[in-house]
């Protein structure tokens, strides 16, 4: 986890994730698998990265 980053309540970040300077994660968010969120990105809300997506059509 770098300087600066802010993680609300409820959000969910796994050890395998890498979080750069400035990142905010919002409530709920859920960031799983070896993901790394770039400098001064915001995760909003409810968003699910690096998980498998929900429709496989």
């Amino acid at each position: 986890i770098g300087n600066n980053v802010t993680i609300e309540p409820y959000a969910i970040v796994k050890k395998s994730v890498s979080l750069c300077d400035d990142v905010v994660v919002k409530s709920y968010a859920y960031i799983d698998g070896f993901t790394t969120i770039g400098r001064g990105t915001t995760v909003w809300p409810s968003a699910m990265i690096g998980n498998k997506p929900q429709d496989l059509k």
